[in-house]
Parts: C-alpha cells; sequence; structure tokens
C-alpha cells in the first residue's frame, strides 16, 4: 500500500514556523503523523507530538482532548517510520481524542492503524462519531487502512476510539478535501449475521448457518474474499464446518457457512462460537461486524439460572459506647434475601475480647455472649442488629475501638465501601485513685550545647507516692542522635518531673531533626497531651548539599542482596530479605549502623516484591513473592508481617482479602492503602486497612 502522498506537508523541528492560517475549503490535503518528540518524524507529514488542541504555529491548529505526551510510542521495529510510531487511543482506562480545525464541508478521512510490536489491538475508530475503522490485528495484517467520506458541520475533525475498541492504537490520519460528484469508496461493505443461531451436538438440530452479504454496488461484478476470526467458549471438538474465509463469485452478494455438531460424551454446559470479520482493504465492515451461535449439549441441558450472589455490608448505626452502661450497635444487611446466608468476620483494633460482649437484636429480647465470628441470616431476612455491651471492669484502659471487618466468602461479595465498621468504647476507671500523665516540650537541644528538655506533669490521684511512667520514642532523631530513656520517675510529693536529653556531637553535617515521646501505658491515666516533640539542631557545618553529591563506597553487607527490600529507620539502614548470589529468595535481614553489618532474626519466610511502609517504628510487609522449600516461588500471598526493630522481632498483621505482589503499601493518617501489583485476573483494586 502506498503511505505518503507527495504533496503532504512536512513539520522538522528545524523549520521555522510557518505564519498562522485559516483553511479554506477545497484546500485541504494533509497527513498528521503522531510520534514522540524524541522520534525523526516520517517523511511528507505534520508531526503530531501528544500536545493539547491548540494552534501549532504551522498553518494548522490541532491536537489532544488532554495531554496526550505520554501516549506517543517509537517501535523502531521497521524501516518505514511511518509505520513505526504510534498513539495508542485507549491507555490506563482513559480515550483520547484528536481533533483538527476545519471548514464545514466533506472530506476524505483515511486512518492507518495498528502497531509494528504488538499485535494486541482491536481498533475501533470513528470520525465524527462516524465508523471509520473496525479491524483486528493478525500475523498477517500487522497494519489496517480504512477511508470514509465524513461531513464536518462543527468547524472541527474529531477523531475518537470506540467504546467497543480494545487498544486502538492510531499510526496516521489523512484528511483531503472531497468535491461533489467525485465517488472516493466504491468498496462493498460486508456484514455477518446467524439465520438459525442455535445447534445441538446431534439429533434433528444438530445444524447452524451463517449468512455473510456485501452490499450491492458497482463491484458487484467482481470476486470478493472475506476474512474472519473465531472465538468463544466451543472449540473444534464441540462442532465442525468453520472456515477462516469465504470468497463471493462475481455478482453473488451473499454466503451461507453451515456449522454441524460434533457429539461426544462430556457432560457441558451451553458453549458460544463467535464470529468476527476482519478488516482488509478491499471492503469495509458494516453495523454486523460479529455474531455467535449456541451450542447445546445432547441432550439438551439448559441450567437454571444460579441465584444472584448477594452483597453483605456493615455499618456501626450507634458508633460510641461506655464501661458505664451505654452501649453501641452494629448494622449488619445483605440486597438479596433468597435463602440462608452465613457472614463471617474477625475483629481488630484495641479492645480485646473480655473487653465487651455481642447481642443479636430479636423481637423476643437481646442475649449477649462472647463476641462471635459469624452469624446467620435466615430466609427472606436482610438485616441482622448486633449490640454492643462494654464489660465494666477495674481496669485502666483507656478509650478503645472494636472493629467489625467483614471476611470475603464465595456464596457473597463484601461491599467495598462498608467493609468494616468500628464502636468507640469510652473506659470509666481514670478515676480510681489513678493520677493523669500528659508530656510538654520545654527546650529544644543542640549539639555540643543547650539540653533538650519535656516536662512530665501529673494530676489526680495519690501525689505523696513515686510514680514510675514508661516512655517511648519516635521522630528523626535516633538512638545515635540523642539519649532516650524508657521512664521517667515523679519523686513522691512531687507533680512534675523533668527529662533532660543531650544531642550527640558528631561531626556529621545533618538537618535539623525532631526527637518525640510518647507516654506508655501503666498504672496511671495516659492523659492528652500524651506526645510531644523537640527540635535537635545540628551544629556542623555542610560539607556538600545535593546539587554536588560526592559518592563514597562503605562496608559492604555479609551477603548479597538483589531486589531487596530496604527501610531506613532510628538512623539504622535495614535490608530485608530479595534474592542471594544464586537468585534464590532469602529470609536475611542485616541493619547498617553507618559503619558495620549487624545480622537480625530472619523473616518467617523468604520473600521478594513485597509492599512495605513504617507504621508507629513499626515495618509492615504485604503480599509479595515467596519462595519455597522445593525451590520457585509462589507468585502473590495475602500474608502481612510486621518487623519491630526495638526488640528485633516478628509477627502477624491482618491478611490482605486478595493475593498480591509487587504492589505499595502505603500510611495515611491511620489506615494502610494497598494498591496497584499484581492479581490472578484482571486491575488490582486498592485496599484499605485501619492501623
Amino acid at each position: 500500500m502506498t503511505l505518503m502522498h507527495p504533496n503532504r506537508h512536512l513539520i522538522r523541528r528545524a523549520v521555522e514556523s510557518l505564519e498562522s492560517r485559516r483553511l479554506l475549503h477545497g484546500s485541504v490535503d494533509v497527513t498528521f503523523d503522531f510520534l514522540p518528540e524524541s522520534a525523526p518524524p516520517a517523511a511528507a507529514t505534520v508531526a503530531d507530538f501528544g500536545y493539547v488542541y491548540g494552534d501549532r504555529g504551522n498553518g494548522y491548529s490541532y491536537g489532544w482532548n488532554i495531554n496526550s505526551r505520554g501516549i506517543m510510542r517509537d517501535r523502531n521495529k521497521t524501516a518505514d517510520q511511518r509505520l513505526d510510531t504510534v498513539a495508542q487511543l485507549q491507555q490506563d482506562g482513559a480515550s483520547h481524542s484528536w481533533e483538527l480545525e476545519i471548514p464545514n464541508g466533506q472530506y476524505e478521512v483515511t486512518l492507518f492503524a495498528g502497531d509494528s510490536k504488538y499485535l494486541d489491538g482491536q481498533h475501533h475508530i470513528a470520525a465524527e462519531g462516524t465508523r471509520v475503522m473496525y479491524g483486528v490485528q493478525t500475523v498477517k495484517k500487522q497494519f489496517l487502512k480504512s477511508t470514509k467520506l465524513i461531513t464536518v458541520n462543527d468547524g472541527r475533525l474529531t477523531i475518537s476510539p470506540e467504546s467497543s475498541g480494545v487498544n486502538s492504537k492510531l499510526i496516521s490520519v489523512s484528511v483531503k478535501s472531497h468535491h461533489e460528484g467525485i465517488e472516493i469508496d466504491k468498496r462493498p461493505t460486508v456484514d455477518v449475521e446467524t439465520i438459525d443461531g442455535t445447534l445441538t451436538e446431534n439429533g434433528a438440530d444438530n445444524q447452524a448457518s451463517i449468512r455473510i452479504s456485501r452490499s450491492d454496488n458497482s463491484r458487484v461484478d467482481r470476486p470478493l474474499t472475506v476474512s474472519f476470526d473465531w472465538s468463544g467458549s466451543a472449540s473444534t471438538k464441540d462442532f465442525r464446518g468453520r472456515p477462516g474465509e469465504v470468497t463471493f463469485a462475481p455478482g453473488e452478494v451473499t454466503k451461507t457457512i453451515t456449522l454441524s455438531g460434533r457429539s461426544d460424551t462430556l457432560d457441558e454446559s451451553t458453549e458460544t462460537a463467535k464470529i468476527t470479520l476482519l478488516q482488509s482493504d478491499d471492503y469495509q465492515i458494516g453495523t454486523r461486524a460479529y455474531d455467535r451461535v449456541i451450542i447445546q449439549n445432547t441432550p439438551v441441558s439448559i441450567p437454571p439460572e444460579p441465584p444472584a450472589k448477594p452483597t453483605v455490608s456493615v455499618i456501626a448505626t450507634d458508633a460510641s459506647a461506655s464501661e458505664d452502661g451505654d452501649e453501641g450497635e452494629y448494622r449488619l444487611a445483605r440486597d438479596v434475601t433468597t435463602g440462608a446466608l452465613t457472614v463471617n468476620w474477625t475483629w481488630s483494633s484495641l479492645a480485646a475480647g473480655a473487653d465487651y460482649q455481642i447481642g443479636r437484636v430479636t423481637t423476643g429480647g437481646t442475649t449477649f455472649t462472647a463476641r462471635p465470628n459469624a452469624i446467620t441470616f435466615a430466609d427472606g431476612e436482610g438485616e441482622i442488629r448486633l449490640r454492643l455491651r462494654p464489660v465494666n471492669d477495674t481496669a485502666v484502659e483507656g478509650n478503645e475501638n472494636a472493629s467489625l471487618n467483614l471476611t470475603a466468602s464465595s456464596a457473597y461479595f463484601v461491599s467495598s465501601a462498608n467493609a468494616k465498621a468500628a464502636i468507640l468504647i469510652t473506659d470509666n476507671d481514670g478515676q480510681h485513685g489513678l493520677s493523669t500523665v500528659t508530656v510538654a516540650g520545654i527546650a529544644d537541644a543542640t549539639e555540643g550545647g543547650q539540653q533538650g528538655k519535656f516536662r512530665i506533669a501529673r494530676t489526680n490521684g495519690d501525689l505523696s507516692a513515686s510514680l514510675v511512667v514508661a516512655l517511648s520514642w519516635q521522630g528523626s532523631a535516633g538512638g545515635l542522635d540523642v539519649n532516650r530513656p524508657g521512664t521517667v520517675t515523679f519523686a513522691a510529693g512531687a507533680s512534675t518531673a523533668d527529662l533532660s536529653i543531650t544531642a550527640t556531637d558528631d561531626a556529621l553535617a545533618e538537618s535539623d531533626e525532631t526527637a518525640t515521646v510518647f507516654i506508655g501505658a501503666g498504672n496511671y491515666v495516659q492523659g492528652s497531651p500524651g506526645t510531644a516533640s523537640i527540635l535537635v539542631r545540628d551544629n556542623d557545618a555542610p560539607t556538600s548539599s545535593f546539587n554536588n553529591i560526592n559518592w563514597a563506597t562503605t562496608s559492604s553487607p555479609p551477603v548479597v542482596f538483589s531486589e531487596t527490600t530496604s527501610h531506613s529507620i532510628n538512623g539504622n539502614l535495614y535490608l530485608f530479605g530479595g534474592f542471594n548470589g544464586v537468585f534464590k529468595p532469602q529470609k536475611n535481614v542485616y541493619k547498617f549502623n553507618g559503619s558495620s553489618w549487624t545480622q537480625m532474626a530472619d523473616a518467617p519466610v523468604a520473600f521478594t516484591h513485597v509492599g512495605s511502609t513504617e507504621v508507629d517504628g513499626k515495618l509492615w510487609f504485604a503480599g509479595g513473592y515467596i519462595g519455597k522449600t522445593t525451590g520457585g516461588q509462589t507468585f502473590g500471598t495475602t500474608d502481612v508481617r510486621i518487623y519491630t526493630p526495638s526488640n528485633d522481632s516478628w509477627s502477624t498483621g491482618p491478611s490482605l482479602p486478595s493475593a498480591r505482589a509487587s504492589g505499595n503499601l502505603q500510611k495515611v493518617g491511620r489506615q494502610l492503602y494497598f494498591f496497584g501489583g499484581e492479581v490472578a485476573k484482571g486491575v488490582a483494586p486498592a485496599i484499605v486497612e485501619q492501623v
């Protein structure tokens, strides 16, 4: 096929911009080539690099409905530059439309579609809402061309993918003024339609007919070969007679294909055979581009329609409760009430099982028991109310959440918006002779100078006795930067206790850091504020910046790490898992303090490609590839594992609802988000976990 017209316009980056002009009808004859800016434009074309619609300064106004520079590709697979660059009209769920300012009138619009590298496109493309291209790439037909007479009434020619297309790609668009009386496309229009669309494997009704038709125009006196493709759940073992093409004799306008059922002894469900017309330069595809035949098992057995699968949700209709007698309430609901249904869940957050009881609300009253993990809807029942009654104990616990988290099941879907609900339980034991402890930052610390200071205060309770208060630490200033004691002691009779910290006077040029202290649990009430921060100021002049980086070699880890996961916490670098020197997944964990490496507790399993983040001084690892003891890896897991650097230990977190790998895990507020990565089928939705 001829791809380039000798009179097409040529743009190169070194050519000065042409004076902007308004196109006159009858003067248009131009081809637009789609390519990234790094690629050389094809000869005799106008280059389009994916910019939003506007005056390009070259005599034309054209461009995209959104910034589309990221959909331009240069494949470097063929010597013909016109075929080597392409715009991906459908990418990441977004459809990209292209427009050209043009006088109203009729134009011959020619589209080139395809991809020199990938055969993954079903190219369904329209101009001004009229289908121009409807084709599927094949090995024999890697590039597709189609011309259509298009009428422009709004001053712009709009090219856009149809929703039925899959990964539609556009190589170039040619636009030429059409003059009255000149016919541009005498190609016949081809359609496909089933006449008798159902067959059985044998018996009286074991055949089905498919009709291929072409329009009766000036080319009906010529032979025509039409190609098509087969798909669907039925295979060649289920029926006979599926050719790959038919040929019309001169004057012939219809061809009939007969499919015959193939008898077997298999007990199969109803299957389909789909026929799809393939794009060709010899014809254009009409409104019926595909159809299907239904193939039934013998004896014909149409299974009953399965009942709709319900979606289950949970909300907290009363989200607060207290040990003083106030009860909270959850509401479980399902949208399909046919039949009995058992729903399962787990409990999480601070409140333990002994802190409250759960009761199902019925017309006969509510009986409270230890918290359950499942309940059954009766046939016809769409809603269940669960009351939460806190246990009025004497333990000082502070306010705690009780979170009910629905778990997945093959019997129902879990609502993505209402998969969990929490009730806040207010403790009433803060006034049983116990002091309330708070903390405030008093003074910042400076290396080699002023000490930092926190003031711990206590109110209520018996102040005549001494009191030891537990502390925990966070912030960018680690244990090597400041001393961080684990406790502070009130002297007998004292209502305040000052805690001084000293910044390490090192020779490192660092930015200012923070030291944050938290009041821990103990024989007292954690008041508000229960945390405070001060600055730790550096006294070393910077010797370099990120505008002038000097790399140096430091101590290497004792073992080989490849595709590992790393984190910096408390001034130390940690390496987790990954592959060893022979690409075998490993459990190794090593810590680097700036000068030497220390082997830490092994991970419970060998892993790679996990999502990870820091939560309250602990490192969370979700999903990933898990090494097998027999060799190889399991590509995806629901496992969530937690590493605590302060005591070098591992624990288990709540499982992901589906197996994931190569995703991202991020903490936002008090929620963890796992998104992206690999799943068994389809797009991976985001997963949210309350922490």
